[in-house]
């Protein structure tokens, strides 16, 4: 079975720290993405090494270059999902 892919916002934060590090220690969780504010002295560092564990996943405060990077161009992009300004405007 295919793990749930969680992204953390806040990761420096005390709830942050801690989904870190229920994500890290299930089975059926692994840790996509974690985020936190520009200038916080947790960007660039490991998010495992915010909860004292191993983790490949590096915090940053970049969510849209991440998410581009990471969907944008995949086979089933959730752009696709996105529907087009032009017809999100004409709602209005």
């Amino acid at each position: 079975m295919t793990a749930t892919r969680i992204g953390v916002v806040g990761a420096s934060g005390r709830m942050g720290r801690m989904l870190i590090e229920a994500t890290l220690k299930d089975d059926l969780l692994a840790l996509g993405a974690a985020f936190d504010l520009p200038g916080s002295p947790a960007i660039g560092k490991s998010a495992g090494e915010l909860v004292g564990m191993a983790s490949d996943v590096l915090v940053t405060d970049d969510r849209i270059r991440w998410f581009i990077l990471n969907y944008a161009a995949a086979p089933a992009s959730p752009w696709s999902l996105v529907p087009p300004a032009s017809k999100l405007m004409a709602r209005r």
